[in-house]
This record gives structure tokens, C-alpha cells and sequence, in this order.
């Protein structure tokens, strides 16, 4: 008989990225195929009235209605609620397009919630979590770290986000049993920089797999005409966070444009939301080298746009650019799309990038626009032929096995160990 698996969106449901995460476990977890699959149940948050905004009601609602504190509550829980359900649907929408039979529950983002969500239905572990569930959590549950930025990066955050995310981290290899990272690079840097944990890590394999969309020549010019997006172009698909270094690509793809006359008819076209909440200026810093370096006309900046649109440009992208800094797992989420469709890379040679060992894929030095510039440049010269969608499928099909076989291990370890001695 086969697991009863909770699928844990707490923390990943809010965000492309969290959802693109998701979509890669259920895939993962199916691989096996519908005969042999374990159950899959994915759990959301309901809305929590502990927010600041809330808090602040509550106090004033104490100080102006006598002995209706109960019932307002319970009103902000009944709101909060319908916001989160509705917040939920784009995931569960994603999730199904997946697995049709995927079951949903909800639960409080608190340990004892859980707790009665996965007795409730009878779930034999849980995964993935992001937070450490406390010492008094009695099922078996698979850690995740997504990434160590804030230690290898420090620049980028306050002194209060490193001593926060730290304390969430010594935290989770102190109590997980086992932790799921992205690369061998994320695993490596948790063991040294936490040297007191006594888990276990399993290191999920590199595994895009094709996505259900096929775009053919048609649906890619439909997405691009409403766009605007010329017929050559490059594409960067991250959001505008600073370590992301956006500028690297732009000063890359003006050297090149300059060296070579071909780039004058060629774009670089830019999607992903364009805040970054540690550098509100970043953006605008983006925005006016564009302008300083004469792009204005070849460089097209969408913004967050929907995900299908998203990949359709992707797909008939000349390369993703991948100018990263940093990234939790290989590529970050562009490159695993972009392989994903066959399609060529152009990525920082960061040792996390360097765990890619398959596909089209181009090294550049880290923020070197120079070198870069010639990677742009190589990528005209060479012709490229897309693997056909069954040769993509195959691969994706590969990739899936060796992801599941990853995942079983983490599972197993989790339950075993949470198993009286």
C-alpha cells in the first residue's frame, strides 16, 4: 500500500517561484505512474489573524467595544480566510492542470493545526517545510532550505533578516530528521556554516521536465505581437531582485550590440515583478542605465506577466540569459524552464550554476559584461536545432524517475526515524 503523502504549500503558494516548486514535487511524486503512485494531498493556509494590521484593530476594537473582542475575531478569521482560499487558487489550478485528482485541505500556519489537519487524514509524512515545527511536532516531516543568500551574500540583507534566518535555520538542522535542498552547493554551505545538525541531506537532481504547453510557431507570434517583442531577441526571466544583476546582463548585451552590427537588430526583453523590498531603487538604477546606455529602443521591460505568456517567449527566445549571483538550486527557475523546452542558456558561472551538466547550456564569467558580450555574440554564429517535443518528453520522463527515487529516500528517512526505537 502506497503513502499518504501531505504536499505542504504553507510558504510556497504565494509566489512563481514557491508554485514552480510545487509543480516539480507532484511531478516527482507521480513519476512512478497511476499505478503505482502514493496519495497526494496539498495543504494551504487559511488566513491568520496574528498580522500586525489585525493586532492593531484588536487593540483599538478593545479600547472602543466592550465584550466584543470574541465575535470580531472571529469575523477577522472569517475574512482572513476567504482572502486566503482566494489567494490559494491560482496553486491549486497549477497543481491540477498536473494531478486532476489532487485533494486539498487547509490548516492553520501553526504546528498544532497541522497536527490535526494530517491526523484528521490519516497523512504518513509531510513535506516540504520551509519552518521548523517545533519539537512538541509528532509526524514525520522532511525539512527544506531553499537557499543560504543571506551568508554568502550578506550585503544584501539587514543585520535583523541574518539573525533572523538564521535562528529559522540552526533551528531546522538542529530538529529536522532530514532536509531536501536544490543543489549540492545549498547542502554544503548548510553544513558548514550549521555544523551542529545531525540530519540527513538529499540533494534533489537537476530534473526539468517538459511542461504540459507545447507552443508551436503561431502561439509564440501571438504572444509576442501583444507584447510588442520584435522576432530576435534574448530573454531574462527573473524578477528585480539585486543579486539577480540585471545590470551585468544590460552592460553585457550594449558590449556586444557595439561589437557587432547583427545585435542592432537583436532585443533583450525582460519579464518579472519589478520590486525588490531589501533595494527599492534597484529597478529605477536598471531603468536609468538603460537610458544612459542608449537601449531604450532594444530592450523591452513586461514586467510580471502570466506564466503561459512567460514561457511562450521563451520559447522563441534566441537564449535565456542567466546573470545570477546566487540561486538555491542550478539556474534558478528561467534555466530549469528554459532546459525544460531545449532551449540555449547563457548562464554566471557561479558553482551552483556549475551543477548544470546537461543541455545547451553557455558559461560566462560572474559580472563580467565583457565576457558576457561574447557568449551573445558566439550564440548568432551557432546554428541551434530544438529537440522535438517526444526526444524533450523522454528526457523530462528520465529526470522525473531519478527526482522521485530522491524523494522516496527523503520520505523514508523522515518516517523511519520518527518510528519509537
Amino acid at each position: 500500500m502506497g503513502r499518504n503523502i501531505c504536499l505542504n504549500g504553507i510558504g510556497l503558494n504565494g509566489w512563481g517561484g514557491g508554485r514552480d516548486n510545487l509543480s516539480m514535487l507532484v511531478e516527482g511524486i507521480n513519476a512512478p505512474g497511476p499505478d503505482h503512485r502514493d496519495d497526494l494531498t496539498l495543504l494551504l493556509s487559511l488566513g491568520d489573524t496574528t498580522s500586525r494590521i489585525q493586532r492593531i484593530i484588536f487593540h483599538a476594537a478593545r479600547c472602543t467595544i466592550d465584550g466584543q473582542i470574541p465575535k470580531l475575531r472571529r469575523l477577522f478569521d472569517e475574512i482572513a480566510d476567504h482572502f486566503a482560499i482566494s489567494r490559494n487558487q491560482e496553486t491549486i489550478k497549477v497543481l491540477r492542470e498536473l494531478e486532476p485528482n489532487l485533494q486539498i485541505v487547509y490548516a492553520r500556519n501553526h504546528s498544532r493545526s497541522i497536527i490535526r489537519t494530517m491526523e484528521r487524514h490519516r497523512m504518513d509524512v509531510i513535506l516540504p517545510m520551509m519552518n521548523p515545527p517545533g519539537k512538541g511536532f509528532n509526524k514525520p516531516w522532511v525539512g527544506y532550505i531553499t537557499d543560504l543568500q543571506h551568508r554568502v551574500l550578506p550585503r544584501f540583507f539587514t543585520p535583523e533578516a541574518i539573525r533572523s534566518r538564521d535562528r529559522t535555520f540552526s533551528q531546522m538542522v538542529a530538529d529536522a530528521k532530514v532536509i531536501v535542498v536544490n543543489s549540492r552547493a545549498v547542502r554544503d554551505e548548510a553544513q558548514r556554516f550549521y555544523p551542529h545538525g545531525r540530519c540527513s541531506y538529499v540533494v534533489l537532481p537537476f530534473t526539468p521536465k517538459i511542461p504540459q504547453t507545447w507552443f508551436d510557431h503561431e502561439g509564440i507570434q501571438g504572444v509576442r505581437e501583444r507584447y510588442g517583442v520584435p522576432e530576435n531577441y534574448f530573454l531574462i526571466s527573473n524578477q528585480f531582485w539585486i543579486h539577480k544583476d540585471h545590470l551585468t546582463a544590460l552592460r553585457g548585451f550594449k558590449k556586444a550590440t557595439d561589437r557587432d552590427s547583427r545585435m542592432r537588430d537583436v532585443h533583450l526583453v525582460c519579464t518579472g515583478a519589478t520590486d525588490d523590498n531589501r533595494f527599492p531603487d534597484y529597478f529605477s538604477m536598471f531603468t536609468d542605465e538603460v537610458k544612459k546606455l542608449g537601449l531604450k529602443d532594444q530592450v523591452h521591460i513586461l514586467g510580471h506577466i502570466p506564466k503561459q505568456d512567460q514561457l511562450a517567449l521563451l520559447n522563441g527566445s534566441l537564449a535565456v540569459v542567466q546573470p545570477t549571483l546566487y540561486e538555491g538550486g542550478p539556474g534558478g527557475g528561467s534555466v530549469y524552464d528554459a532546459m525544460s523546452y531545449g532551449i540555449p542558456t547563457i548562464v554566471s558561472d557561479i558553482p551552483i550554476n556549475r551543477e548544470i551538466e546537461e543541455g545547451n547550456i553557455t558559461f560566462f564569467h560572474v559580472s563580467n559584461p565583457s565576457h558576457l558580450a561574447d557568449c551573445l555574440i558566439d550564440r548568432l554564429d551557432r546554428e541551434y536545432q530544438q529537440p522535438s517535443r517526444e526526444a524533450l518528453k523522454e528526457l523530462g520522463r528520465a529526470r522525473a524517475a531519478r527526482l522521485h527515487m530522491k524523494l522516496d529516500e527523503a520520505m523514508e528517512l523522515a518516517i523511519t526515524n520518527a518510528r519509537p526505537s
